[in-house]
């Protein structure tokens, strides 16, 4: 998945924060149209077109809300493009409501609603893919406002009442797209400076690490492998049974190099969990695909394991987590028992799940209670 230069790929929880701003649209935009639209009955000579123009801001509404919903993330093209066709479609049929009787373009509510959604799309999409549609409304609006021109009461250029009917548009989409770049130059800086301290810190610890790893062989030698060097040179002769013992010392000190190597993060965030008190899942990774898993996406899954295992009624033997490859992607599998109503259990896994439909391609959510499954693809990067 490309991730785009936009609020909700960039900080997914910040737009679930903001996703309110998102009703509020929706549902406050229709209210405002049927207002001006009753305020301007007068000027109605075709009652249906209007009706149909209204109930294109509702469905631009509904469309808006369910395209900008954490599951469904991102917010893509085809969806902005949706929402962009919704609103200019609801302009003209609002125009041709009144076409012939409509005696000033200040008062038209069509390009404020316009306007009103660039604005609403500010966290789900580029600043410029939202200055290039206010642009494309604005000559829309203008051509509809020079084709009238004639029936227009006001006696003033053309020119003038294209900038009056144009103005929302501009004023409302320069806006948004300044905000939504601002946004995302903000977040450029914040995560480059914490790459540049995560950095730091990992050159400061890694001597750490080091000594940690050097110490632990260190101990295992003194407790197995020095003893027994120690019991053969002071014995006469090396016997079979020492011969054996070697043998099982250099086996096992293989296999501990072996399992060192083939351990995964996972294991270590499953065994940290246990040393929690809680229960420990398994892993089915044979192809060591979760080792693909950027930061990122190992900073969510890790996530979303720790807030289940302090779900009341989740089970945590029951984890599972299964990885394999498939063509050029990976494919990963959650699951586990969770005895908790499925409203609980999705309002807590809200924001992480979030996060996963944007990190992550195909989420997958299925609960049937008591089971809890999710499914995910990543890509190889």
């Amino acid at each position: 998945m490309t991730l785009e230069r936009t609020l909700q790929q960039r900080d997914p929880l910040a737009a679930l924060v903001g996703r309110r701003t998102s009703y509020l649209a929706a549902i406050g935009i229709p209210f405002y149209a049927a207002i001006m639209m009753s305020l301007n009955a007068e000027e109605i000579v075709a009652p249906g077109l209007a009706l149909v123009s209204l109930a294109l801001v509702i469905a631009t509404g509904v469309v808006f809300i369910r395209a900008s919903s954490p599951m469904r993330a991102p917010f893509d093209r085809p969806r902005y493009l949706v929402v962009l066709a919704g609103a200019l479609l609801a302009h003209l049929f609002g125009t041709a409501s009144m076409w012939g009787e409509n005696a000033y373009v200040r008062d038209d509510w069509g390009p404020s609603v316009i306007g009103l959604f660039l604005l609403a799309l500010a966290p789900f999409r580029p600043g410029r893919d939202i200055l290039l549609a206010g642009l494309a409304s604005a000559l829309v609006v203008g051509a509809t406002v020079a084709a009238q021109f004639q029936t227009l009461a006001s006696p003033v250029p053309v020119y003038v009442l294209v900038v009056v009917a144009e103005t929302p548009i501009v004023g409302l989409a320069v806006g948004s797209a300044v905000f939504a770049a601002a946004l995302v130059r903000a977040l450029d800086r914040w995560q480059s400076l914490e790459s540049m301290s995560a950095d730091d810190v990992a050159g400061e610890r890694s001597d750490d690490i080091a000594r940690s790893v050097r110490k632990d062989r260190v101990t295992i030698l003194n407790r197995e492998v020095v003893p027994f060097f120690s019991r053969v040179i002071e014995a006469d002769d090396v016997g079979a049974e020492d011969r054996e013992r070697a043998r099982q010392l250099a086996d096992g000190i293989r296999a501990a190099m072996v399992a060192d190597v083939e351990r995964g993060w996972l294991d270590g965030v499953l065994d940290e969990l246990a040393r929690a008190g809680y229960g420990r899942g398994s892993i089915r990774d044979q192809a060591r695909q979760a080792e693909l898993l950027n930061v990122d996406q190992r900073t969510v899954l890790r996530a979303v394991l720790v807030v289940l295992q302090g779900q009341p009624g989740f089970e945590p033997e029951s984890l599972r987590l299964a990885f394999e490859a498939r063509g050029d992607s990976s494919r990963g599998v959650v699951a586990a028992r969770v005895g908790a109503p499925e409203p609980s259990v999705r309002a807590l896994l809200e924001p992480y799940l979030a996060v996963m439909q944007v990190l992550f391609d195909d989420l997958q959510v299925e609960f049937a209670e008591p089971a809890l499954i999710l499914r995910f693809a990543y890509g190889h990067r």
